[in-house]
C-alpha cells in the first residue's frame, strides 16, 4: 500500500505539539498562531486516517499512534537539522571525521591530527574514539584506524603497526622482584592485562607460551580497559604488563619503563587505517590516509 509523505510544515506542527502536548505552546515555538498549529494537524490526521490527538478541554494526549510517529519524526527532524548544520559548514570549510582505537588516540592520534590540521588548516578535523570499529560501516566517520587480525581486516585497509609485545614495569618495580631466575620473578609479580575483545589474559598466555614459560599461572592480578591504564599502571609500579612497541619507545628511552624479559612476541594482527569510499571529500581523506603511513614508515625505521 502506497502512502503520500506528509508535508515537512505539517509534520514539524506535530512533532511540536507532541513534545509540548499543547498547540499553544507549539504555535509560540513556531511562531505562528494556535490555530494554524491546529490546522495542519488536522490535516495530518485527514491524510494519515487515524488521530493522532485525544483531545481534552485543558489538555492533549497523544494516541497510540501518535507516539509511534513521534519517536519516529522527532528523529527525523534532528537528523535534518544535523544534516543542514553539516552542508552549510562544507560550504565553508571541509569536516574529516577520524575513529581511532583509545590508546591509539592518545599515543599517537591526538598528536598527528594536530601536525595534520596545520598542513591543511582550512579542513575541520573531528576525533572519534571508537573501540568496536564499526563507526566507518555506519557512516559516521570519514577514517576508521582500527586493531584488528590482519585476516579480519577490511577490503583496502593499509597496515600502519604490526602488534610486537614485551613485558614492560616501572625500574624500581622490576628491583623489588629481582630475587630469584626469570620464571621466579614472573610467578611473584602482579601482571597487568588488557581487555582483548572477549579476551582478558591473552597477551600474556600467548607471550609466557612464546617466551618459554607456559607453566607460569596468568589468570591473575589486575585487568584494564585499554592499553594506555596498563601503561600508566606499569609506570606507577603496579605490576608487569605487556607493551605494544608502537606505544612503548619513548617510554623506555626516557627510563620510565624497562623490559625486565627483553623477548618480543609478535601476531598477526595490528593497526590498519581505512577511508570512506564515496567521492565527496576523498581528496582531504587520501590526503590523511598517506600522511599517517608516512609518519609510521617513520616510526618502524627508527
Amino acid at each position: 500500500m502506497g502512502w503520500r509523505i506528509p508535508s515537512l510544515n505539517a509534520a514539524r506542527c506535530f512533532v511540536v505539539a507532541g513534545e509540548y502536548l499543547s498547540f499553544t505552546k507549539a504555535a509560540k515555538d513556531l511562531h505562528v498562531t494556535q490555530s494554524a498549529v491546529s490546522r495542519q494537524v488536522q490535516a495530518l490526521e485527514d491524510q494519515l486516517g487515524f488521530p493522532l490527538f485525544e483531545r481534552f478541554t485543558r489538555r492533549l494526549e497523544l494516541t497510540p499512534q501518535g507516539r509511534i510517529l513521534l519517536s519516529h519524526w522527532r528523529t527525523a527532524f534532528l537528523e535534518i537539522e544535523k544534516g543542514v548544520r553539516e552542508a552549510s559548514s562544507f560550504a565553508e570549510h571541509p569536516i574529516m571525521t577520524v575513529a581511532m582505537p583509545p590508546t591509539f588516540s592518545v599515543r599517537w592520534g591526538t598528536t598527528c591530527i594536530i601536525e595534520f590540521q596545520r598542513l591543511h588548516p582550512s579542513t575541520e578535523i573531528r576525533l572519534r574514539v571508537d573501540s568496536d570499529g564499526v563507526a566507518l560501516d555506519g557512516g559516521q566517520v570519514d577514517v576508521a584506524i582500527e586493531f584488528t587480525y590482519s585476516k579480519r581486516r577490511r577490503r583496502g585497509a593499509r597496515l600502519l603497526f604490526a602488534e610486537r609485545l614485551m613485558p614492560i614495569c616501572s625500574p624500581a618495580y622490576a628491583a623489588e622482584i629481582a630475587d630469584g631466575g626469570p620464571e621466579q620473578m614472573l610467578r611473584s609479580a602482579t601482571l597487568l592485562h588488557v581487555q582483548q575483545w572477549a579476551d582478558r589474559y591473552g597477551d600474556w598466555k600467548n607471550w609466557l607460551a612464546a617466551a618459554g614459560y607456559p607453566g607460569v599461572p596468568f589468570e591473575r592480578g589486575l585487568v584494564f580497559e585499554t592499553a594506555d591504564l596498563v601503561l600508566n599502571a606499569a609506570k606507577q609500579g603496579a605490576g608487569i604488563g605487556i607493551g605494544d612497541h608502537a606505544y612503548i619507545r619513548e617510554d623506555l628511552l626516557a627510563g620510565l619503563l624497562i623490559s625486565p624479559f627483553p623477548i618480543t612476541v609478535s601476531y598477526d594482527r595490528g593497526y590498519f587505517i581505512k577511508a570512506r569510499d564515496d567521492e565527496q571529500g576523498s581528496e582531504v581523506r587520501s590526503a590523511f590516509v598517506d600522511f599517517m603511513i608516512r609518519k609510521t614508515a617513520q616510526f618502524n625505521e627508527g
